[in-house]
């Protein structure tokens, strides 16, 4: 960045109100679950694991 002449401004301090990665992730996350129901860890670890593979 510096070779460029550009700026380098750091990340807000980590905060998933601030963060814009998180915002989007669990924004999208938020609207998948809003349907869903689980009966065990289990269930929800798998529902985890399969949403993360479709993205």
């Amino acid at each position: 960045l510096e070779l460029l002449g550009w700026d380098f401004l750091p990340p807000p301090p980590y905060s998933p109100d601030i963060a814009p990665s998180d915002f989007h992730l669990f924004r999208s996350m938020h609207n998948h679950l809003s349907a869903q129901h689980f009966s065990s860890s289990e269930d929800i670890k798998k529902w985890l694991d399969s949403w993360i593979d479709h993205k």
